[in-house]
């Protein structure tokens, strides 16, 4: 299948609650497939409150702490407009191939923050290697 491309918004209400109600970023792919991430990055549209408390975003395969792909320990930091690349197969150990499906989450909810975060995810389905 072609390479695409992933844009996904995650809202500031979305991030309060990003424990408590992971994000899914990619859903699995059918049986037999598995989706080859290529890069992801991320961009924090910087509003007026930076979010307190917060962990750093972590990508997941599962919905817990197994199966961590990427993170970033800053873009909660933020004070201004941030953009990171959270993963990169050149800059890696290469395609992270997946059969399930790719959640965003935290170690907790942030307690304050107002902007959104803009994910984009450069991928491909492929028929899994038997």
């Amino acid at each position: 299948m072609a390479i695409q491309v992933k844009k996904i918004t995650v809202s500031s209400a979305e991030l309060l609650a990003i424990l408590t109600t992971p994000k899914l970023m990619l859903a699995a792919p059918a049986s037999g497939y598995v989706n080859n991430i290529i890069a992801m990055t991320h961009f924090l549209d910087y509003n007026s409150a930076t979010y307190v408390s917060a962990n750093p975003l972590k990508y997941y395969t599962t919905t817990n702490t197994n199966g961590i792909i990427a993170s970033d320990t800053n873009i909660f930091k933020s004070t201004s407009d941030a953009e990171n690349i959270v993963y990169n197969a050149f800059a890696n150990t290469g395609i992270m191939s997946t059969e399930r499906a790719l959640y965003l989450s935290c170690a907790n909810n942030p307690t304050v923050g107002d902007s959104p975060l803009y994910v984009y995810i450069i991928y491909e389905v492929k028929l899994m290697d038997v």
